[in-house]
Order: C-alpha cells, then sequence, then structure tokens
C-alpha cells in the first residue's frame, strides 16, 4: 500500500504529521521589545501633550447696593 497522498491510511496509534511553524523565541523577544517601545513612546507624547495653565484670579468690583 502506498503511503503518499491524501487519501493515503495513516498507521494505527500515530497522529498524522502536521507541520507546525514554531516560532522562534528572539522574534517574541524582538516583538516584546518593539511594543514595549511603542507603547513608552506614546505615553511620553501624550505627556508633552497637555501642560497645565495656571488659574488666573479675576477681580470686578462689586457695588454696594444699600
Amino acid at each position: 500500500m502506498h503511503e503518499v497522498g491524501y487519501t493515503a491510511v495513516g498507521k494505527v496509534g500515530k497522529s498524522p504529521h502536521t507541520t507546525t511553524t514554531k516560532r522562534n523565541p528572539m522574534s517574541r523577544l524582538m516583538l516584546l521589545i518593539i511594543v514595549l517601545a511603542l507603547v513608552i513612546a506614546g505615553l511620553f507624547f501624550l505627556s508633552t501633550r497637555a501642560k497645565e495653565v495656571p488659574t488666573h484670579t479675576i477681580e470686578t468690583d462689586v457695588s454696594q447696593g444699600h
């Protein structure tokens, strides 16, 4: 019996061979560093956007209406 093709009968007790692409741990580390750098850059950008404006006291004359 031939063991080639999609109709081939597999061996009993064996799971069919599937090709899985394992990611390199270094690529996950690089992705983590990139995401972390983007978050830090975003926080820095947001921190430079809004500045506190000091309050000014507006004094007006209040007439005595007696």
